[in-house]
């Protein structure tokens, strides 16, 4: 009997996952605040709060907007330094 799995939504969640850890990350370092992200983008609280939980990742312009804002490369958000 095979099983039917999705393997797409895997790799989603999992880069999502490291986007919010490194996106918690670097709004830390930086000392900036889930409310300045949000008025910066002018985005949904909602939405933001999804990606820093690692739910959801945010599409490619956003993530530039948020690399320029926390002055660091679009790479340092994707890339997974635990491993």
């Amino acid at each position: 009997m095979a099983i039917n799995m999705d393997y797409s939504k895997l790799v989603n969640k999992t880069q999502a996952q490291i986007f919010g850890e490194n996106l918690a990350r670097y709004m830390d370092k930086t000392g900036k605040t889930k409310k300045e992200l949000v008025l910066y983008l002018q985005a949904d609280p909602k939405t933001v709060k999804l990606w820093l939980k690692g739910v959801r990742r945010p599409q490619l312009e956003h993530s530039r907007k948020i690399s320029e804002w926390l002055g660091v490369e679009l790479n340092d958000l994707y890339l997974d330094y635990k491993n």
